[in-house]
């Protein structure tokens, strides 16, 4: 029987000594940053090729040159970025960071690399969890910041953490665009992360006197939790004037609402020769992977959908009608 190789491992010398290249590589690239007779581009590039600040003695130097305001925004923000790991393990280096973020005084791009390492820290640390009020605190202040992209970063963030503050500027924006921070369908979104039924005039508002067609479309599709949207959901899916995209959308929400109603009305939009090509084969895919029993056993339908004839359907809709005909059936 022969005998199997043993897999050629690197030896545990050589991967100490490569550890220890590495921690000296790392040691020399932070001396070349943190003295200031080097070129601006020597330094900067140093910093970046150190990576995460590892050693807790190197903080206090790193950490002066992020704060020192004489030198570069760009060099502060690097430095800034290495503090990564520090800021995720201790609450003290983080508040830190917190209040550089909180300060309007501070360079807009020092104050971004500050925002990413709180983000970091605030989904993948247990012990920022201390921190957690002074940072919603400081996240809710940036929603007046006179920095717009600040601003949309914590919009952002505290509408997924379903702050209330953020929900009320977001509906405000989309009522009064001039108080708007962010795009109507971008608002929309965020306002889905925790959706309630305070909120669906507003949807339904904004479907039928929609600022652009991307936030009509966002308000459509969340009405799928709106039963009061029934009616309009109908409207819309039987306009042919209106957008394909738009009509399917409606056909979706209102399976979530009326599925019944939404199949009997896709199946009568399908068979239309006279409907848009795009829409009968988007409903039949919807019809394909969302139908019940009821809608799989009609055989009348599925009759119909053979006999059309083949000139007035798109090559798309052929083979999903084929790929529906071939389904399993109840």
């Amino acid at each position: 029987m022969a005998t199997k190789k043993r897999p050629n491992y690197p030896d545990k010398e050589r991967l100490r000594k490569q550890v220890v290249e590495h921690q000296q590589s790392k040691a020399l690239a932070f001396h070349l940053f943190l003295d200031k007779r080097n070129p601006a581009s020597v330094r900067l590039e140093a910093v970046q090729r150190a990576g995460s600040v590892d050693d807790p003695e190197l903080f206090a130097p790193v950490m002066e040159r992020v704060q020192d305001t004489e030198e570069s925004d760009e060099l502060r923000a690097a430095a800034l970025a290495g503090l990564i790991h520090m800021v995720s393990a201790d609450k003290h280096v983080a508040s830190d960071v917190l209040g550089l973020l909180a300060d309007e005084g501070t360079p807009s791009l020092v104050r971004k690399a500050a925002l990413q390492l709180l983000h970091n820290a605030d989904i993948s640390s247990a012990s920022f969890n201390a921190l957690q009020g002074e940072y919603h605190e400081v996240l809710r202040g940036l929603l007046t910041d006179k920095d717009k992209s600040l601003q949309r970063s914590a919009i952002g963030t505290l509408a997924l953490k379903g702050d209330e503050l953020v929900q009320k500027h977001l509906v405000e924006g989309l009522d009064d665009p001039r108080k708007a921070n962010v795009e109507p369908e971008v608002a929309i979104q965020y306002l889905s992360y925790n959706l309630h039924t305070d909120l669906f005039p507003t949807l339904r508002r904004v479907a039928l006197e929609p600022p652009n067609l991307r936030s009509k479309k966002e308000a459509l599709r969340n009405l799928a939790a709106d039963p009061e949207a029934v009616d309009l959901l109908k409207e819309h899916l039987n306009d042919p004037a209106e957008d394909p995209e738009v009509r399917h959308i409606c056909a979706v929400s209102l399976r979530t609402l009326k599925p019944a109603d939404a199949d009997l009305m896709a199946k009568r939009l399908i068979l239309d020769p006279t409907e848009n090509g795009d829409l009968r084969t988007a409903l039949l895919n919807t019809l394909a992977h969302t139908a019940g029993p009821g809608v799989r056993s009609d055989g009348n339908f599925d009759s119909k959908l053979s006999a059309l004839d083949r000139n007035s359907v798109t090559p798309g809709f052929r083979k999903m009608s084929q790929l529906y005909l071939k389904g399993p059936k109840p």
